[in-house]
């Protein structure tokens, strides 16, 4: 994956769309929203290590703050 594509649905609901067209949901909104929709998968699938810190994941809270941006500006 090299791009990831951030776009508001519903009520603040932060999804990603990966450039093979897998979608993630990216914040709580979005993941209570999809919990039972198989077209929609776990973020963690993708999330990367950090490779500073072992055990610890790269943060992906811009990408939701972006997203949150795009829902007030719909």
């Amino acid at each position: 994956m090299n791009e990831l594509e951030v776009y508001c649905s519903g009520y603040n609901e932060i999804y990603g769309r990966t450039n093979n067209g897998k979608v993630y949901a990216l914040n709580g909104s979005a993941k209570g929203a999809s919990h039972n929709d198989p077209s929609i998968s776990k973020i963690e699938e993708i999330w990367l290590d950090d490779p500073n810190w072992k055990g610890l994941k790269i943060p992906y809270g811009d990408f939701i703050t972006q997203g949150l941006t795009i829902c007030e500006n719909k």
